[in-house]
C-alpha cells in the first residue's frame, strides 16, 4: 500500500496475502491523502489499483460558532475539531462581519469550548470568531458569527388592565441601571406624567377615574438625568360607567321578568319605563344597586317594550338599550296541525289562554268555512269522521269567552284520507299474454273491473275480488296496440277509472336480429323467428340495382346459406316472413363484403440499413403471381419487381438519399388484375449522416476530422460557432466527396471555436455530426493602459486607511486574468527552454528565480493535464482564469515575458481609477450579471463574461479568481496581497480595497493573477 500526502507515492505499509484492509493513523492535521494498492509476489507486482483520495481528520480551526445572549453578558461555543492546538483566541469586532477591526478579547486553554463575554454595552452590535493555536502557528478563523447586546434601556410589554373603579398597569423592565420609571397618561388632551416610580418596580394602579374616557398610557426608563425610549402604548376605556346594560324580559308565569346590569357604584336608583303601543309610561322607581323587576300588571296579547336609566339628584345616565316581549297572557289558540288516519282525520292545538269558555272549529270544503264542531274548556283535538274521497279540507279553530272570539289560529289544509279508485295501473308483456297490475289504495271495495280498447273503445274484460291487484289477458292479436284502465266497485257505488296504460301485443310477426357470417365462399345468414303462424320467409338481395327475392324456405327455419357470390361485389340481405295471405315487415338490413378475395391485404413496409422490405398476405388462391410497383418521386407508379404465385416478400435495395419512396402491389391471373393495395410511403433508409469528428488545436490553426459513413453523398458543409451561435445557413466551407478532415486557418485569440459537420446529396443535408471544440494557443495578450496620476485609494477599515497614490508613468495591465490556453503555452516554452522542470515525485512544475513550485497538477481545480510529453486543457475549460499556480509561478510566467506582477496599489488603481467606489462600477451591490462570486454559478466562468468593467476597461477585476500581487501582506516576507476575491466569496470580499493573503509557494484553486508592464 502507497500513499501520497503531497510530495508523490511512498510505500506505507505491506500486508499479508487476502488482507483486504488498513487503517491509517500516522496523520498530519489540514492533508489532503491519496492511497493506491497493488499486490505482489516474490518476481512480480501487479497493476496498481485506481487510487482514493481523503481529507485528513486531522483539523486545526474550530467550526460552528454559536452565540447566546444572557441578561449581561453574551456566551460563545465552538466546536473543537483539533487534538494538538495549545489554545484558542477570541476576537471581537462592534464594525461588521467582513473581518475589519476585530480585536483579540482572550485566550483559552487547549480543550476548551466555551468563552463569556462580559464586556459589553446597551444596543450594541458585536461580531466573534475563534481560531486555534500552537506556539509557532495559528489556525484559520471560524465563520464569523454576530449577535446584538443584551443590554436594554427601554421598558416593554406594557399592559394595561380594568379593575372596579381603576386601571391596572404592568410592564418590562429590561434594564438593570436605571433610576426609576416615568409613567405617562392622555386623557385626550395630551400625555402628562402620571406618576414617577423607583426602579426595579414594574406596576402601577391608577386610580384617578372619570366614567366613559379612553385613556392611553406609555412608560419610559431614567438613569442619570437621560430618558429611555417609550415602551409602546396601550389604552383602555374607564371602568367607571353610569348607564345600566343588557336589560333583558322573560316570561315568568303570567308576568314579565326584567333583569339587568348596574355599571355604576354611584347611582340614587333606577327608573323603568314601558310602552304599550302608545309611548313610554312610567312603571316604577327602584332604588341603588337594584338589578331585577317582575311586572305582573298584563293585557293578553300586547307587546310591550321596557327602557331603564339610572339617576343621582343632579343628573340622569344614558338609557340602556330597550327590550321588547309578548305578553304571555293568549287569547288565541296556536299550532294548529291536522293528521289523517284511514278514514278519518284529526286536529290538535295549543291552548293560549287561561279563561276561554271552549273552542269553536270550522272546516272549508271549498265554499268557505262552516262550523263543524265546538269543544269544551282546555280541550285541545278533535277528530273528523264526516268525510268523502277525493276532497281537500281546510280547518281553523277559535277560542270563545263570555260571548267573544279569539282570532283564528293558522288554517291548515289536508286532502281526505278516503280513497276508492285503483292507483298506478300498468301492464307488461309476459309471453304471448299481457298482464296488468295496479295498487289498491280501498278498505271497503267489492271487487274490480277491468277494461281494454282495442281500437274501438273500452269494453269490460274481466271482474276480480276484493284486495285483487291484478289481470292476465291472453285473448290477443298480432299488430294490435291495447290500452287499459281498472275501476274498484261496491254494491251501491263504483269509484273513479284508474289511469289509462297502453301497449303493443307481444304477438309478432316480422323477424328480427338478422345475422350475416362471410365464410370462404358463401355467406350465412341467421335470424330470429318472432312469430308462431308464419308459412315461411323470404331472403331477399340487393347487389347495387335493387332487393330481388334470393330464396324462400319454410316454417320456422331461421338460417340460409348464399354461394353465389362474385369477389369485389357488396351485398346487401333482408328477410320477411310470409302466410298464404299476409307478409311481414322486413327485416333490418344488413351490409356484407364477399369473401372471395383477389387483391393481396396487410400490405406493410420495413426499413432496414439499405433496404426496404416490403410484405403482404395472399388473400387469394388462384393467382398466377404478383407486380410491384415503385413512385420515386416523379408521380408515375413503375413496376421494379414480379413475382410468380403464392410470394409474399419483396426487398427493394436500389435506394437513394433523402427519397420518399411509395409503394403498391397486385395480384394478377392470364385474363386480369386485382385491384391494388393500398399505397404505402416510406422514407428512404439510406444515411449520409458523417460521425466522430474530432478537433485539434495547434498554435494557429485546428485539423478537423470526421469519418465519412457513406458512398452516396455529394460532399460535406463545415458550421463554425464563434461564441455567436452556429449560422446553419451559412457553411465555413463546403467540401467534395470522401473528403474526411479540413484545417481552419481563419482564427483569432481568446476565442473557443465549437464545429459540426454534415453531409449532402440529392439537394439535401443530412443530420450534423457531434460538436467539436478547440481554440488556438496563446499568441499575445490584451492590454489596456493605466494613466500616469494620482490616485485616492485604500479604505478606512484597512490598515493604511484612505491616502494617495502616485503612478508617475503610464503603465499597462493584462484586460483578462491568465487563462488556461495562455498559462499551458508558457510552461511549454519554458519546458523546451528549461526554464521550468516536472517533478515526478510531487507531480509539480518546479522553476522560476527561486526552483519553487510553478503549477499544482494535482490541485482540485487545476484543468492543465500532462502526459509526460505534452500538455493538454480539459474541454471547455481553455478560457477560464489559471488556478494552482503559486506565486512564484505567476512571477515566474510575467517574468519570462518580460514583464511583471502589479503591486497592491497599482492593482487598485487599475480596478477604480480616481473613483473612492467600493466595486469597479460604482458602489451598486454586486449581481450575477455585474461579477461572478458565491451563489451565481458552481464555478468559475471564461475570462470576460460579466459587465462590470473598470474605469480602464479591465474585466474580471473582482469576483471568478483572487489575483496575485506583488505586495508583501502587511510588510512581512512571508506571504503576498491577494485582491478581488473568487467566485466562491460574499459581496464584501469583492470591494476593491479588501485585502487578502497567500503564501507564496502554495497552490490555490481559486487563485490566478495577470501582469503589468
Amino acid at each position: 500500500m502507497e500513499r501520497d500526502a503531497g510530495l508523490g507515492y511512498l510505500p506505507l505499509v505491506e500486508l499479508g496475502p487476502n488482507v483486504t484492509g488498513y487503517e491509517d493513523a500516522d496523520l498530519q492535521y489540514d492533508r489532503y491523502y491519496r492511497y493506491r494498492v497493488a499486490a505482489f509476489t516474490e518476481t512480480m507486482q501487479s497493476d496498481y489499483s485506481t487510487y482514493f483520495s481523503i481529507y485528513s481528520p486531522l483539523v486545526f480551526a474550530p467550526t460552528n460558532l454559536s452565540l447566546t445572549p444572557s441578561d449581561t453578558s453574551i456566551v460563545l461555543n465552538w466546536e473543537d475539531r483539533c487534538v494538538f492546538e495549545s489554545g484558542f483566541i477570541i476576537q471581537r469586532s462592534e464594525s461588521s462581519i467582513t473581518g475589519s477591526g476585530y480585536l483579540t478579547l482572550d485566550s483559552v486553554d487547549a480543550d476548551v469550548t466555551t468563552w463569556t463575554d462580559f464586556d459589553i454595552e446597551e444596543d450594541a452590535w458585536y461580531y466573534y470568531r475563534v481560531a486555534a493555536y500552537i506556539p509557532d502557528e495559528r489556525s484559520g478563523y471560524t465563520t464569523t458569527s454576530g449577535v446584538g447586546s443584551p443590554l436594554n434601556f427601554a421598558p416593554t410589554s406594557l399592559t394595561a388592565t380594568a379593575v372596579d373603579t381603576s386601571i391596572q398597569l404592568r410592564w418590562t423592565d429590561n434594564c438593570i441601571f436605571e433610576d426609576g420609571f416615568v409613567l405617562e397618561r392622555d386623557a385626550g388632551s395630551g400625555f402628562v406624567i402620571l406618576a414617577e416610580i423607583d426602579e426595579n418596580i414594574t406596576g402601577y394602579l391608577d386610580q384617578d377615574m372619570e366614567y366613559g374616557i379612553v385613556y392611553h398610557y406609555r412608560v419610559a426608563a431614567i438613569a442619570d438625568g437621560e430618558m429611555s425610549n417609550y415602551s409602546w402604548e396601550v389604552s383602555r376605556l374607564s371602568p367607571l360607567q353610569f348607564a345600566p346594560s343588557y336589560l333583558t324580559a322573560s316570561h315568568a308565569g303570567n308576568s314579565i321578568q326584567l333583569v339587568w346590569n348596574d355599571n355604576c357604584n354611584f347611582e340614587s336608583g333606577y327608573i323603568l319605563e314601558r310602552n304599550a303601543g302608545a309611548g313610554y309610561a312610567h312603571v316604577v322607581t327602584l332604588g341603588a344597586n337594584t338589578t331585577n323587576y317582575l311586572d305582573s300588571d298584563m293585557t293578553y296579547d300586547v307587546i310591550y317594550r321596557y327602557r331603564l336609566v339610572a339617576y343621582t339628584g343632579s343628573d340622569m345616565s344614558d338609557y340602556a338599550i330597550s327590550s321588547s316581549i309578548r305578553s304571555p297572557m293568549g287569547f288565541a289558540p296556536t299550532n294548529l296541525v291536522a293528521v289523517s288516519n284511514d278514514t278519518s282525520i284529526t286536529l290538535n292545538w295549543n291552548d293560549e289562554c287561561i279563561f276561554e269558555d271552549g273552542f269553536v272549529i270550522e272546516r272549508n270544503e271549498g265554499a268557505g268555512y262552516v262550523v263543524q264542531s265546538t269543544v269544551g274548556i282546555d280541550v285541545t283535538s278533535y277528530t273528523d269522521i264526516d268525510l268523502t274521497e277525493g276532497e281537500y279540507y281546510q280547518y281553523r279553530v277559535a277560542a270563545t269567552s263570555n260571548g267573544e272570539q279569539s282570532e283564528y289560529a293558522w288554517s291548515v289544509g289536508i286532502s281526505s284520507p278516503i280513497i276508492f279508485a285503483p292507483f298506478s295501473l300498468y301492464a307488461t308483456a309476459i309471453g304471448n299474454t299481457i298482464a296488468v297490475r295496479w295498487t289498491d289504495l280501498c278498505t271497503f271495495e267489492e271487487g274490480f273491473t277491468v277494461e281494454r280498447d282495442a281500437g274501438l273503445g273500452f269494453e269490460e274484460i274481466g271482474q276480480v275480488a276484493a284486495n285483487t291487484t291484478n289481470f292476465t289477458d291472453s285473448d290477443l292479436e298480432y299488430g294490435i296496440e291495447y290500452r287499459y284502465r281498472a275501476s274498484a266497485f261496491t254494491s251501491e257505488e263504483v269509484s273513479n277509472y284508474s289511469n289509462i296504460t297502453t301497449i303493443i301485443s307481444p304477438l309478432t310477426f316480422t323477424p328480427s336480429s338478422l345475422f350475416a357470417f362471410p365464410n370462404t365462399n358463401s355467406i350465412d345468414l341467421s335470424w330470429q323467428d318472432n312469430c308462431i303462424f308464419e308459412t315461411g320467409f323470404h331472403v331477399e338481395r340487393d347487389v347495387g340495382s335493387g332487393f330481388v327475392l334470393l330464396a324462400d324456405v319454410g316454417a320456422n327455419v331461421t338460417t340460409y346459406a348464399d354461394g353465389d357470390l362474385l369477389e369485389g361485389v357488396t351485398y346487401r340481405y333482408r328477410i320477411s316472413a310470409f302466410t298464404a295471405t299476409l307478409q311481414s315487415g322486413y327485416s333490418a338490413t344488413i351490409t356484407v363484403e364477399s369473401p372471395i378475395a383477389f387483391t393481396p391485404i396487410n400490405f406493410q413496409a420495413v426499413t432496414q440499413n439499405n433496404s426496404i422490405d416490403l410484405s403482404w398476405t395472399d388473400n387469394c388462391s388462384f393467382e398466377d403471381g404478383f407486380t410491384i410497383e415503385r413512385d420515386d418521386g416523379s408521380g408515375t407508379f413503375v413496376e421494379i419487381g414480379n413475382l410468380g404465385a403464392n410470394y409474399t416478400f419483396f426487398s427493394d435495395d436500389n435506394l437513394e438519399y433523402y427519397t420518399i419512396y411509395r409503394y403498391r402491389v397486385a395480384a394478377y391471373t392470364d385474363t386480369e388484375q386485382s385491384n391494388y393495395t393500398p399505397i404505402i410511403n416510406v422514407q428512404s433508409p439510406v444515411d449520409i449522416t458523417p460521425s466522430g469528428l474530432i478537433a485539434t488545436s495547434y498554435d494557429t490553426e485546428i485539423l478537423l476530422e470526421w469519418e465519412d459513413n457513406s458512398s452516396a453523398e455529394e460532399g460535406f458543409r463545415v458550421y463554425r460557432n464563434d461564441g455567436t451561435g452556429f449560422d446553419f445557413d451559412t457553411p465555413l466551407v463546403s467540401l467534395g466527396a470522401d473528403v474526411t478532415e479540413y484545417t481552419d486557418y481563419s482564427l483569432n485569440y481568446g476565442i473557443e471555436y465549437s464545429y459540426k459537420v454534415s453531409a449532402f446529396a440529392n439537394g439535401q443535408e443530412s443530420d450534423y455530426t457531434n460538436e467539436a471544440t478547440g481554440s488556438i494557443a496563446w499568441l499575445y495578450s490584451e492590454w489596456e493602459t493605466i494613466d500616469a496620476g494620482t490616485y485616492t485609494i485604500g479604505n478606512v477599515v484597512v490598515p493604511s486607511g484612505v491616502f494617495e497614490h502616485t503612478v508617475l508613468a503610464d503603465f499597462e495591465m493584462m484586460r483578462y486574468e491568465v487563462t488556461n490556453n495562455q498559462f499551458a503555452a508558457f510552461m511549454e516554452e519554458a519546458l523546451v527552454a528549461g526554464e521550468i522542470v516536472y517533478d515526478e515525485v510531487v507531480t509539480n512544475f518546479r522553476g522560476g528565480a527561486v526552483d519553487s513550485v510553478v503549477y499544482n497538477l494535482a490541485m482540485t481545480g487545476s484543468h492543465i493535464q500532462w502526459d509526460g510529453s505534452a500538455f493538454s486543457i480539459d474541454p471547455g475549460y481553455g478560457l477560464h482564469p489559471v488556478v494552482g499556480v503559486t506565486w512564484h509561478g505567476a512571477d515566474a510566467f510575467a517574468t519570462f515575458y518580460g514583464w511583471s506582477l502589479p503591486t497592491e496599489a497599482e492593482w487598485e488603481v487599475a480596478a477604480r481609477a480616481d473613483t473612492e467606489f467600493d466595486y469597479p462600477w460604482g458602489n451598486t451591490n454586486p449581481t450575477c450579471d455585474l461579477a461572478n462570486f458565491s451563489g451565481c454559478s458552481d464555478e468559475m466562468l471564461p475570462v470576460g463574461q460579466t459587465s462590470g468593467v473598470s474605469p480602464f476597461g479591465l474585466y474580471d477585476m473582482v469576483g471568478n479568481a483572487w489575483e496575485w500581487t506583488d505586495s508583501y501582506f502587511d510588510g512581512a516576507n512571508d506571504s503576498y496581497v491577494l485582491r478581488g476575491g473568487s467566485w466562491s466569496n460574499y459581496t464584501d470580499n469583492l470591494k476593491v480595497w479588501k485585502r487578502s493573503e497567500g503564501i507564496p509557494d502554495a497552490a490555490y484553486n481559486t487563485i490566478g493573477f495577470r501582469c503589468v508592464r
